[in-house]
Order: structure tokens, then C-alpha cells, then sequence
């Protein structure tokens, strides 16, 4: 399979890819560049040139064909995970770790999503929502030593515990 004829200049295409922030797209017109330019004769030698595999250069090239230049540069984002909890969801339970009773664990907030929304979570993702995504931390009163709340002894009572 041949090359395809570029429309634009070699000129136009190495101003556009020195002005390009985007590594990937300026790796694209990277490979257009050096199409229109003459400097390669084949998509194997274009992706050594630039450094990518055959075969995206055989996919960026097929699709400046069908779409040309703006269809060539369009990267598309990877749709991801659709999070467990909407916004208003997730708004409800900013409200409730904000109260001042709070949750004894994440044990207890995994429950509560459970019973106020109906929706089940690992221990991890709630962990991770609540303490990396919404940057909240558990109101937990935390026992403390007990030497710590003893009342110091009067000073008559420690001069005759002494003796």
C-alpha cells in the first residue's frame, strides 16, 4: 500500500507540528510532515523516522485520507469508568461526613451508601473516595492513654508518696 498524496505543504505541516503542544498529534504531523516532504518512501520507514509503530502510522495515514488533516489530529478520549456515585450523590456525602457525629470507619460509610443510595462498594473505592477524591477524613474521637487523663496528685498527696 502507497503512500498517500498530502494536501497541505511541507511548510504549513512543520510550522503547525513546531507549534503543537500535544505529543501525540505532534507526532501525527511528525508523519505528515515527512510524507509531504519526500523524506520517506514507505509507512515502515515514516515510523522509524518518527518513532511509532507501522501501524499507527498506517491508521494516522488512512484516516488523513478519509478525513483529511482535521480528522487526522481529532484524538479521541478513552471513555473510562463511569463512577459509582453521581454528584448529587457524592454531594449528599460530603453533607453527612460533615456532621459533627461523623462515621467510625469506612466500614460505616461503605453501609451507609449502601442504605441511603442502594449502591455497593468495596472498602477500597470507598477508602478512595472519600479520602482521595473528596479529601475528607473520619471524625473519630481516638482513645487516648490512660496516663494521659489521670489528674495530676496534689502536692501534699506526692510529698507523702514519696516518703
Amino acid at each position: 500500500m502507497g503512500l498517500p498524496k498530502i494536501a497541505e505543504s511541507a511548510a504549513s505541516l512543520k510550522a503547525a507540528m513546531n507549534r503543537e503542544q500535544k505529543p501525540l498529534k505532534r507526532k501525527r504531523l511528525q508523519v505528515l510532515y515527512v510524507v509531504a516532504s519526500g523524506a520517506v518512501k514507505s509507512r515502515q520507514e515514516a515510523a522509524a523516522v518518527v518513532g511509532v509503530g507501522r501501524n499507527a502510522v498506517g491508521k494516522w495515514l488512512g484516516v488523513y485520507e478519509r478525513e483529511g488533516l482535521e480528522g487526522c489530529l481529532r484524538v479521541q478520549k478513552a471513555a473510562g469508568r463511569v463512577p459509582s456515585l453521581n454528584a448529587e450523590q457524592e454531594a449528599h456525602l460530603v453533607e453527612a461526613l460533615g456532621q459533627p457525629s461523623g462515621f467510625a470507619s469506612y466500614e460505616a460509610v461503605r453501609e451507609w451508601i449502601v442504605q441511603q443510595f442502594g449502591v455497593k462498594m468495596s472498602y477500597a473505592a470507598v477508602f478512595k473516595l472519600v479520602h482521595v477524591k473528596l479529601g475528607a477524613s473520619l471524625k473519630v474521637p481516638r482513645k487516648s492513654h490512660l496516663k494521659k487523663t489521670k489528674r495530676p496528685l496534689p502536692r501534699s498527696a506526692r510529698a507523702s508518696s514519696i516518703n
